[in-house]
C-alpha cells in the first residue's frame, strides 16, 4: 500500500509542474495540499515499518509540494504610508441554484463591504437581495440564466463602470475605474469558464490571456477579483499574475480554500483577489457556508 501511494502521488506531483502542456496536466496542479498530506502519511508509515528506501524516495516529492505551499504563509513586506485609505471588498459566488437568500443577505449586512461582487447571479437573486443592495448607489448588473451572470455594487462613485468581454466565449467582465487619493485605480471583476474539457480549458486561457494583452488599458494600480477557475499552482495562474504585475492577497494568510464547499478534503482555492504591489492587504478571510458550492472571500486593503 505505501509503495502504490508513493508512486501515485509522485506521478501526480510531477505532472502538476507541466500544467502549461494541457488540461490533464493542469488539473493535477491544483491538489498540492492533498498530495502532501498523503505523502506525509507515507513517510510516517515508512518510518514505522523501517522502509528506508521508500522513505528516501518519498521525501523529495513531499518537499517539492511543501516548497510551493509555504509562500502563502509568508507575509510580504509592509508598505510605509503617510496617508492611507482603506477599502473592503466582498466576493461571493452565489451558485445560481442556491436559494439561501436570507443567510446571504445577513452575511452581506454583517460585513458591510465598500464593494460587493456577486457571481452566478440571475434576476431572481437581484430581487431577493434588493433590501441590502439599496445601500450601493453605484452598480453594474449583468444577470444571466446560466452561471456567468455578474454584478458589481459600490459605495464609492467610480469614474466609470463598464461591461467588457475578454476572449472568444463572450462571458461578461466588469471594469470600474476609481480615483483614490488622487491616484487612478482599476478594479476588474471577471469569471472565466471552468476548464472541464479541452475546449473550455482553451476558452479559460484565452480569456485570461486577453486580459493580459489589455493590461495597458488599466491603471498601473489595480485590483482583480473573481472565480478564476484555476489555483495558485497552475502555470496559467502564475503566468497571469506575473504578466499583470499583481500579487495574490493570500500571501501571509495561508491557503483559504473556497471550493467545493461540500468536499472539505478536496477543497482548493479558485476564488481570488489580486492586487498591485502598492496596495497592502490588511485583512483576508473566507466567509461561512451560505448555500453555495463556493465560500465567500472578504478582504480589506490599504492604499
Amino acid at each position: 500500500m505505501p509503495l502504490l501511494l508513493v508512486i501515485i502521488t509522485a506521478l501526480l506531483t510531477t505532472a502538476g509542474f507541466f500544467s502549461q502542456f494541457g488540461l490533464i496536466f493542469d488539473l493535477t496542479a491544483h491538489f498540492r495540499v492533498q498530495y502532501l498530506a498523503l505523502q506525509i502519511i507515507c513517510i510516517l508509515l515508512c518510518l514505522f515499518k523501517k522502509r528506508w528506501k521508500l522513505f528516501l524516495v518519498t521525501c523529495p516529492f513531499a518537499l517539492s509540494n511543501l516548497v510551493v505551499i509555504l509562500p502563502l504563509y509568508l507575509k510580504p513586506p509592509k508598505i510605509t504610508t503617510v496617508q492611507n485609505q482603506n477599502l473592503s471588498i466582498l466576493l461571493i459566488n452565489l451558485n445560481s441554484r442556491n436559494t439561501r437568500y436570507q443567510e446571504t443577505m445577513d452575511y452581506i449586512k454583517q460585513k458591510d463591504p465598500d464593494i460587493l461582487a456577486l457571481e452566478e447571479i440571475n434576476t431572481q437573486w437581484i430581487t431577493k437581495l434588493k433590501p441590502v443592495l439599496e445601500q450601493y448607489p453605484h452598480y453594474q448588473e449583468i444577470p444571466r440564466k446560466d452561471n456567468f451572470g455578474i454584478v458589481l455594487y459600490s459605495k464609492f462613485k467610480p469614474k466609470n463602470m463598464l461591461t467588457k468581454y475578454y476572449g472568444t466565449i463572450e462571458v461578461p467582465s466588469i471594469v470600474a475605474e476609481y480615483q483614490f487619493q488622487e491616484e487612478p485605480i482599476t478594479l476588474l471583476f471577471t469569471h472565466p469558464v471552468p476548464p472541464g474539457t479541452e475546449q473550455y480549458f482553451k476558452w479559460r486561457n484565452e480569456q485570461l490571456q486577453d486580459i493580459i494583452d489589455n493590461r495597458s488599458a488599466f491603471s498601473k494600480k489595480m485590483i482583480l477579483i473573481g472565480d478564476l477557475n484555476t489555483t495558485s499552482w497552475s502555470y496559467t495562474f502564475q503566468n497571469f499574475v506575473k504578466k499583470m504585475n499583481l500579487i495574490d492577497t493570500r500571501k501571509g494568510f495561508g491557503l483559504q480554500t473556497t471550493w467545493p464547499s461540500m468536499l472539505p478534503l478536496m477543497r482548493i482555492t479558485i476564488d481570488h483577489i489580486l492586487v498591485s504591489e502598492k496596495i497592502q492587504t490588511t485583512k483576508r478571510e473566507v466567509g461561512p457556508h451560505i448555500g453555495s458550492d463556493h465560500y465567500p472571500v472578504y478582504i480589506e486593503v490599504m492604499f
